[in-house]
């Protein structure tokens, strides 16, 4: 057998080139993909960043807002009823109407009927059936009244039949009822 000359330079060459290949091969695509995840992350800082410096003038404002809304929530609870206290409401209803000269002929629950829900309970609605006589603008005086008062109400259905000297209303008025879970 013949030995092979191999010379040194040849030796190096082919290394160099080896070396050279896999950088070109397998570390340079790996260093490419780590450059865009890189700049991805870059443009998601850049952009929280110019966010932060356009709302951080504003933070006072936004604290303060925080707390009015969490006011408005607080209050926007207590316009639910609990189940227990229905009788409250067709009280509440019986006497509105009364000092809105709208006489309430029919008051009648359905049964409850499910809604939505909300963390630690269920809204539900209580529809009611009502048969009214009254004059349109005390009507309309008397819903709007309803409609602001300290509990939530809203028509789902309303007829008015005309007459004379008052027009006769049936309608269905929805209270929400807040049942715990």
């Amino acid at each position: 057998m013949r030995k092979l000359k191999v010379e040194k330079n040849v030796i190096i060459f082919a290394v160099i080139i080896g070396i050279v290949a896999c950088e070109l091969l397998v570390l340079l695509p790996l260093e490419v993909i780590n450059i865009v995840a890189i700049q991805k992350k870059l443009s998601s800082i850049k952009h929280n960043l110019a966010t932060i410096e356009q709302d951080w003038p504003k933070k006072d404002v936004y604290v303060r807002n925080q707390g009015e809304v969490k006011e408005a929530i607080t209050s926007l609870h207590g316009k639910f009823v609990n189940p227990q206290e229905a009788s409250n409401l067709f009280s509440f209803i019986s006497s509105s109407g009364k000092n809105f000269n709208v006489e309430i002929r029919v008051l009648n629950p359905a049964d409850l009927q499910e809604y939505a829900s909300i963390p630690g309970g269920k809204i539900k609605y209580l529809p009611i059936t009502m048969s009214l006589q009254s004059s349109f603008h005390n009507l309309a005086r008397f819903l709007e009244y309803l409609q602001t008062s300290q509990y939530f109400f809203e028509v789902t259905e309303l007829k008015i039949f005309s007459g004379f000297p008052a027009n006769t209303i049936e309608m269905v008025l929805c209270g929400l009822v807040k049942v715990k879970e």
